[in-house]
């Protein structure tokens, strides 16, 4: 990253999950995000665990629309998290 300020962030590719049950951990192993410069020039190389993440629960369930925040700029995805169903019992 170089040392200028940049006007936004977008998500290039990822997260190719969006339907989790409850309990699950989000996975950002394949989230790519682009950041803007003022001057016009791009970075692709920016990847989850330089940014914040927020806005997921995996006890709600339910649609929901977690931001990604790197630099003071955010870009949204959204996500879906299930109820656990149980399949069977065995004894």
């Amino acid at each position: 990253m170089k040392n200028i300020p940049f006007s936004k962030i977008e998500i290039l590719s990822g997260p190719s999950k969006k339907s989790y049950y409850t309990g699950e951990d989000l996975d950002l192993s394949d989230l790519l995000l682009k950041a803007t410069y003022d001057n016009g020039e791009t970075d692709s190389t920016i990847v989850a665990s330089q940014c914040t993440i927020t806005g997921y629960n995996s006890s709600t369930t339910g649609d929901q629309t977690v931001t990604v925040t790197f630099g003071g700029k955010t870009a949204n995805f959204k996500v879906t998290v299930v109820a656990n169903s149980l399949v069977s019992i065995a004894v």
